[in-house]
């Protein structure tokens, strides 16, 4: 059987894409076409076992129970969805900028993958192994209303259970606000956004279908100071 597929170079970080559905891969050339299924399925190996979520206190138990998609906010980089990193550090220093701007304690969410069930569910994943233009493409679209969307190449829709890639700096607020208000353009907003960190990573959640392939296993609650801990 063969199957269409977009790829686009190499990095760290490889989802393993379904006998059912896509693997797109973003980095810097063109759609290479059609190949065997099995030559360009990524190795489910190589996803981390563990992700870690950054949030505040005040949600322990509602986590407990489990992740609602629609608590999370509409205009997101990857879309509407749970975003979950690799990095520990990268939690905990969002966990307490959360904290910070509310009355609240913050939390890391600790959640184990389980690889196998990728490919026994067939869940369609998006991967941005670079920050090219795809994937500021992409964010654009996920973050402004669908009026001032340059392309359809967005997740609003939730058409990628799992999309994997670099975060977005704290300027993507700004300059999509003036994009909406007809203050920059695309080109602008590519010029004025950058990766937060090379070390920052964020694996995104939009289905229901998706959330099966995680379980929570820790929750810590952090009442110790962040230079504490990330010393």
């Amino acid at each position: 059987m063969e199957i269409g597929i977009v790829v686009l170079l190499y990095s760290r970080v490889k989802i393993g894409a379904s006998k059912q559905k896509n693997l797109t891969i973003y980095c810097n050339s063109v759609i290479i076409g059609v190949r065997k299924q099995r030559n360009d399925r990524m190795t489910i190996a190589e996803l981390p076992d563990i992700v870690y979520h950054g949030t505040l206190q005040k949600y322990k138990n509602s986590l407990e129970y489990g992740i609602d998609l629609n608590c999370s906010k509409n205009n997101l980089d990857f879309g509407k969805g749970f975003y979950t990193t690799f990095n520990y550090n990268q939690a905990v220093k969002f966990a307490y900028k959360r904290a910070e701007l509310s009355n609240d304690k913050p939390m890391v969410v600790t959640y184990d993958i389980t690889k196998e069930l990728i490919e026994q569910i067939g869940l369609n994943s998006l991967v941005f192994e670079e920050t090219n233009e795809k994937w500021y493409e992409f964010i654009f679209n996920n973050r402004v209303k669908k009026e001032y969307m340059i392309s359809d190449f967005h997740n609003k829709n939730s058409l990628y259970d799992i999309v994997y890639g670099n975060v977005a700096d704290g300027n993507i607020g700004l300059i999509t606000r003036k994009a909406q208000n007809n203050q920059a353009d695309f080109q602008e907003f590519m010029s004025q956004v950058k990766p937060f960190s090379d070390e920052f990573n964020q694996l995104s959640f939009h289905t229901v279908q998706s959330l099966r392939i995680i379980r929570l296993s820790n929750i810590e609650l952090l009442n110790y100071s962040k230079e504490e801990l990330l010393c």
